[in-house]
């Protein structure tokens, strides 16, 4: 059985034992596929006896069951259509000749670009890979692509266990070994602690290294960042700053000296940009 479909004999019978349903002769009436899963079998046809054969079987089934989106139209008259398809997995080209009556051609013009169909046929080879399509119905609801694809995982496993699968997880051989050499064994691998001398050699390295150059503000950068310094004083009140507060405050982020800065300050009072404010030993920006 394969969910819910019957394998067929040539005499039509349904064969009880394991042995009588393996035979060659043995077919799956309609077996869900999708694109990637014809390709797989195609490939696998080529260099086999051109036989398109799917989980471990030894025959094709008699029907084919594709749902799938239509891509692209390419022909659609009135007993013919031609179109692309696409399930997620790949796409494949179709083909559809209506040679039943009404309801085939009917069921020609039932379908656009951007359609959802089901699909029944076989996979063919020549002259391109395509489907050859024998009957056409438009899917209704999104439920029927769900179901469509664990119909596809269901009728797969059924098809394995027919076909004498063991059920066993793959895994990987293990590595061959020649003649006297002696086996390896595989231990988790675990990292080294670093050593002394080690970390004596880091040391060392930085030890090398030469120690970063602090150039001493002076000069027109001196200049600059007395000025920014009394402006932003200037802001909060008409005190000040002394020599000594300018000193501390540069050299938090600057290398600089107690007599550069104090020329550059009684330089500036020269110049115009400060004066004295409280008494000789304040200055303060001259706005």
């Amino acid at each position: 059985m394969f969910g819910g479909m019957s394998f067929a004999t040539q005499n039509g019978a349904t064969q009880s034992t394991p042995e009588r349903q393996r035979r060659p002769e043995d077919r799956t009436n309609l077996l869900p596929v999708t694109v990637r899963l014809l390709e797989s079998a195609n490939e696998a046809a080529k260099i086999g006896d051109g036989e398109l054969r799917f989980h471990g079987s030894e025959t094709s089934p008699n029907i084919l069951l594709l749902l799938a989106q239509v891509e692209a139209v390419h022909a659609q008259q009135k007993n013919m259509a031609e179109f692309t398809v696409s399930d997620g997995t790949g796409s494949l080209r179709v083909r559809f000749f209506a040679t039943d009556g009404e309801a085939q051609e009917k069921a020609l013009q039932s379908f656009s670009t951007g359609s959802w169909v089901k699909l029944f046929g076989q996979f063919r080879s020549a002259p391109t890979a395509h489907f050859s399509v024998s009957m056409l119905r438009p899917v209704k609801s999104a439920d029927e692509i769900s179901h469509h694809m664990i119909e596809v995982a269901h009728s797969a496993l059924k098809c394995w266990q027919h076909n004498g699968y063991s059920g066993t997880d793959p895994t990987t051989p293990a590595p061959k070994v020649k003649p006297g050499e002696p086996e390896k064994t595989t231990e988790p691998w675990t990292p080294e602690k670093p050593t002394a001398e080690a970390h004596m050699e880091v040391d060392m390295e930085a030890a090398k290294m030469p120690a970063e150059t602090v150039v001493p503000l002076e000069g027109s950068a001196l200049r600059s960042a007395v000025l920014e310094l009394m402006k932003a004083k200037a802001e909060e009140d008409d005190v000040g700053y002394s020599i000594p507060e300018v000193c501390s405050i540069l050299q938090k982020k600057n290398k600089v000296t107690s007599s550069a800065v104090e020329k550059m300050m009684h330089d500036l009072v020269d110049e115009g940009e400060l004066f004295n404010s409280t008494d000789d030993e304040h200055f303060s920006l001259l706005v």
